[in-house]
């Protein structure tokens, strides 16, 4: 009997994990207006992406001449090598300029004209919340859909807005489900001191 009371009484209770005890608690992602423009990181990008490809082109090309004597296979290499150079720079050129908004309960999209001049037009609601398709924690290339509209492809910075930066990235990942509005409501977000 004492000896079970002693090994009941020096039972050592291991803390509860920092995870364990942040799952119970529910924290509303903030308030956020993000902005989004042409970047020169992508575009740098883009043209690397296009002088490793066109390498690989032209060596494959002269690869199939040698062997084959003909350049129909090669001349199909380099054109196909041309279009997807030219529609990755398109693509980087017609990069979409705005500000994201999450208000807490409804995603938002406020576009502006193509030199980025022009205040944001009246926000189109999202009708889910962003996916990220990639995150490499200072950028972060999202896809939204906007009513009616294909899929528009976002490329944001941390270089952007840093003090927002972590706002954005809780908003983005929070698992908070959002209700189909029929109009944008406000998404202004509070002032932040740095």
């Amino acid at each position: 009997m004492f000896h079970g009371n002693l090994a009941r009484s020096c039972v050592i209770r291991a803390p509860r994990s920092r995870d364990a005890m942040m799952a119970s608690v529910k924290y509303a992602a903030p308030a956020v207006r993000y902005p989004f423009a042409r970047s020169a990181a992508l575009g740098w990008l883009c043209v690397g992406l296009a002088i490793a490809s066109g390498c690989g082109a032209v060596w494959y090309g002269s690869k199939v001449w040698a062997a084959t004597g003909g350049g129909a296979f090669a001349l199909a290499a380099i054109i196909g090598w041309v279009a997807a150079a030219l529609g990755s720079l398109v693509y980087w050129w017609r990069s979409p300029c705005g500000l994201l908004a999450w208000n807490g309960q409804v995603w938002a999209v406020h576009m502006v004209d193509a030199r980025c001049a022009a205040p944001p037009e009246d926000g189109v609601a999202l009708q889910q919340a962003p996916a990220v398709i990639l995150d490499l924690q200072h950028t972060l290339w999202i896809m939204v859909y906007r009513d009616g509209q294909g899929p528009l492809w976002l490329w944001l910075e941390r270089s952007s807005s840093p003090e927002r930066w972590g706002d954005l990235r809780r908003a983005v990942y929070s698992p908070a489900m959002q209700a189909a509005p029929t109009a944008v409501q406000p998404t202004e977000a509070p002032s932040r001191k740095p």
